[in-house]
C-alpha cells in the first residue's frame, strides 16, 4: 500500500460525516419550511375568516340601518301631508296622505283614524297587505320610493351600480289595543323581490333585518275646550255683537269660559234648549286663573312646551311676520290634513279655511282678525290681547286665547264636538311607544 492510497482510505470517514451533516441540515430546513407553511396557511385561513366575518358584519349592519331608516321614514310619512305614488309631497287634492293610504277607519267618513282614536289597516282589493318601499340611489344619494294606494308593491327603478340598500314597510294591527299599530320595516342590502314579501328573506350572499316598532298618534289637543270661547285671562265682546253657540249636551252647553271672567256686554250666547243664555257662561274659572303665565296655559292645552310642540313632525311652520291671510293658510290646511299649522306672526281670516272633513288647527304667535269666510277647526292665539276685529267670520269649532280675547263685532263662534274629537284623536304626530320595538322574530 502506497502512501497515497493509505491517505485516501483514512479520509473516507470524514466525507461520510460531511454528507450526514448536510442531510440533517436539509431535514431541518424542510421542517422549518413546513412549519412556516403551516403558519402561513393558518394565518391565511384566519385572514379569510376575518374578511368573511367583516363582510357579513358589514351587510348585517347595513341591513339593520336600512330597517331603522324605514321606521323613521314611516313615522315622518305618517305625520306628513299629501303624497303621490312616489311618496313625494303633492298639492293635488285627489292624492291621499300616507296615513290615509295605509291606515283606514271603519267609519263612513273615510277618515284614517276614527273620532274615538281606533285604527284599522287598509288592504289591497284581494285582501293582501298594502306595502311601501324605498331603494337608495347611489348616484344621487337619495331614496327612491313607491307608495301605492292599491295593488302590489314594485321596486322603485334605480340604475346606480353603487350601494343600493332598501327597506320595505308594512303595518300590523294590535288586537288588544286598536288605537296602536305596528310598523314592520324590513331592511335589505340590495333590492330584490324577496325583500318585498310579507315574510321577507335575503337573497344568497346578502343580509336582511326586520325591525318592528309599536306606534301611536299623539293627538293635537291634550285638553280640548268644552266651549267655543276659552281664555286664560278675560273674554269680552267689545262693541259687539259677538255670537257664541254651544248646543252640545256632552259639554254642558257652556258657551264661554275664562280664568278672569266673561263680560256679558254685547256677548250673545246660545245654549241647550231651556237654558237661559247668561246661564251658559261659566263663572271665573279658578284652575285657569291659577295658570300664572301663557306657557303654563299652553302646556295645559297641548301637554308640551311651545318649543316642543312646534318642532313635532306634524307641525307646518309658516312665516307670518308680515301677516298672512286665508289665501296663504287655506291651501296649507288642505294639503296637510291631520297636521297643525304654526303661524309665526298674525293672520287675517278673509276667506274659508278648513272643512268638516279636514278641520284646521291653527296656532298663531300673534293675533288673528276675522273679516269674512268660514273656519272649521280650532284657533289658538298666543298674543297678549287678542282682538278679533270687525267682520262676519263664522267659526265651527273653538277659539282659545292664551291671555285675553275680545270681539269687536259680527263674528259667530259655534262649538262642534265632532271637530273637537277629530282634532284630539285623529290629528297630530305618530310617535313610538317606549319599549314597543323589537328586532327579533317570535315563532
Amino acid at each position: 500500500m502506497n502512501p497515497r492510497t493509505r491517505h485516501l482510505r483514512f479520509s473516507r470517514p470524514a466525507l461520510v460525516a460531511g454528507k450526514q451533516r448536510g442531510a440533517a441540515t436539509l431535514v431541518i430546513v424542510l421542517l422549518l419550511f413546513f412549519i412556516v407553511s403551516l403558519v402561513a396557511a393558518y394565518t391565511g385561513r384566519n385572514l379569510i375568516f376575518e374578511q368573511r366575518t367583516s363582510a357579513n358584519q358589514y351587510r348585517s349592519t347595513q341591513a339593520m340601518e336600512a330597517a331603522q331608516a324605514g321606521v323613521e321614514w314611516a313615522l315622518a310619512q305618517l305625520s306628513g301631508g299629501r303624497i303621490d305614488a312616489n311618496c313625494q309631497p303633492s298639492t293635488t287634492v285627489t292624492d291621499n296622505t300616507f296615513r290615509d293610504r295605509y291606515l283606514s277607519a271603519t267609519g263612513s267618513d273615510d277618515e284614517a283614524i276614527e273620532d274615538d282614536g281606533l285604527i284599522t289597516l287598509r288592504t289591497q282589493t284581494d285582501g293582501s297587505a298594502l306595502m311601501s318601499a324605498c331603494v337608495f340611489d347611489g348616484d344621487t344619494n337619495a331614496w327612491r320610493c313607491s307608495c301605492p294606494d292599491d295593488g302590489a308593491i314594485a321596486l322603485p327603478a334605480v340604475t346606480s351600480p353603487l350601494a343600493r340598500p332598501m327597506f320595505r314597510i308594512r303595518f300590523m294591527p294590535v288586537t288588544l289595543r286598536p288605537d296602536l299599530v305596528y310598523i314592520v320595516s324590513a331592511g335589505c342590502t340590495r333590492p330584490d323581490a324577496s325583500c318585498l314579501a310579507a315574510d321577507p328573506t335575503a337573497p344568497a350572499g346578502d343580509a336582511i333585518a326586520v325591525l318592528t316598532s309599536l306606534v301611536m298618534i299623539r293627538g293635537t289637543l291634550f285638553t280640548p275646550p268644552a266651549s267655543p270661547l276659552m281664555a286664560r285671562g278675560t273674554i269680552g265682546a267689545g262693541t259687539g255683537p259677538l255670537s257664541v253657540i254651544n248646543a252640545d249636551s256632552s259639554s254642558g252647553g257652556i258657551t264661554a269660559i275664562a280664568g278672569g271672567g266673561v263680560d256679558l256686554t254685547n256677548l250673545v250666547p246660545s245654549s241647550l234648549p231651556g237654558t237661559p243664555p247668561e246661564a251658559s257662561v261659566a263663572p271665573p274659572d279658578g284652575p285657569l286663573a291659577a295658570l300664572t303665565n301663557g306657557r303654563r296655559m299652553f302646556h295645559t292645552i297641548f301637554g308640551v312646551e311651545p318649543e316642543v310642540f312646534r318642532q313635532q313632525l306634524a307641525a307646518v311652520r309658516v312665516d307670518c311676520s308680515g301677516g298672512c291671510n286665508a289665501s296663504t293658510v287655506a291651501p296649507l290646511v288642505g294639503n296637510n290634513p291631520g297636521r297643525v299649522i304654526w303661524l309665526d306672526g298674525t293672520l287675517d281670516i278673509d276667506g274659508d279655511i278648513g272643512s268638516i272633513g279636514v278641520p284646521a288647527f291653527l296656532v298663531a304667535t300673534g293675533g288673528v282678525t276675522m273679516t269674512s269666510g268660514t273656519v272649521s277647526g280650532v284657533i289658538y292665539s298666543r298674543t297678549t290681547d287678542w282682538d278679533l276685529g270687525v267682520g262676519s267670520t263664522v267659526v265651527n269649532g273653538a277659539l282659545i286665547a292664551e291671555n285675553n280675547i275680545v270681539g269687536s263685532g259680527g263674528q259667530l263662534i259655534q262649538y262642534d264636538p265632532a271637530i273637537m274629537n277629530r282634532l284630539r284623536r285623529g290629528r297630530g304626530s305618530f310617535v313610538q311607544v317606549p319599549g314597543g320595538w323589537k328586532d327579533w322574530s317570535e315563532n
